[in-house]
């Protein structure tokens, strides 16, 4: 590849192998230079759409089969490649509501979970992390385009407390890396807030001691 970089070939094959690695995130990363390197090449999408659905990104592998069928409407082993990523993506979706259904229960009692003291000495649950195996091999991020990020957004923003801790909690259940990401971020966010709360009371003090 150092010596050919615009080898499309040389790109899939790679893919192929790594994929092999169970290393998903870098085969997805060569099968998309396949692909830019060379649209029209059936193979290059099929490359991607399996290294999507091995990292469950059903949605982004169905659409990589699409596209490999536009190139080859009749291609046989592409359309059943798409069935089985359309059946995973309905059982996917079926879990989601399920944890979405379960998740109003978390206001009557919280699940038992060992604690563990952070930094700043208060206790904390433990992190699943320490339990999970060693993290996937991660490639370089693919943002998102303008369009899903909008309606991202949109469905953050409209979205119930419930709905969006069961979000968190499935998405930490699927990714060791992503679940240090979310702790990270709810930790950073809460003390955050612990610590605004503090300025408010002092602020607060202030204003009594002024007015008296």
């Amino acid at each position: 590849i150092d010596r050919e970089p615009r080898n499309h070939l040389l790109y899939s094959n790679r893919s192929a192998a790594r994929a092999a690695q169970g290393r998903y995130a870098d085969a997805l990363n060569d099968a998309s230079q396949a692909v830019a390197l060379e649209p029209r090449w059936l193979k290059g999408h099929v490359r991607k759409g399996a290294a999507l659905k091995a990292l469950q990104r059903y949605s982004e592998s169905i659409a990589a089969y699409r596209h490999a069928l536009q190139l080859e409407p009749n291609n046989a082993q592409v359309k059943a490649a798409l069935q089985e990523v359309e059946n995973l993506q309905a059982t996917s979706s079926r879990n989601w509501a399920d944890d979405l259904a379960s998740s109003g229960d978390e206001d009557g009692a919280e699940a038992s979970v060992p604690k563990r003291k952070a930094p700043g000495g208060t206790e904390r649950g433990r992190s699943t992390i320490e339990e999970a195996p060693a993290k996937k091999q991660r490639g370089m991020a693919i943002p998102p385009t303008k369009q899903m990020l909008g309606e991202t957004t949109g469905s953050i923003e409209s979205a119930s407390v419930h709905v969006l801790r069961a979000c968190l909690v499935q998405l930490a259940k699927e990714d060791g890396a992503v679940c240090e990401r979310i702790l990270e971020m709810v930790e950073g966010l809460n003390n955050e807030s612990s610590e605004g709360g503090e300025e408010d009371d002092a602020d607060a003090s202030s204003d009594d001691e002024g007015s008296g």
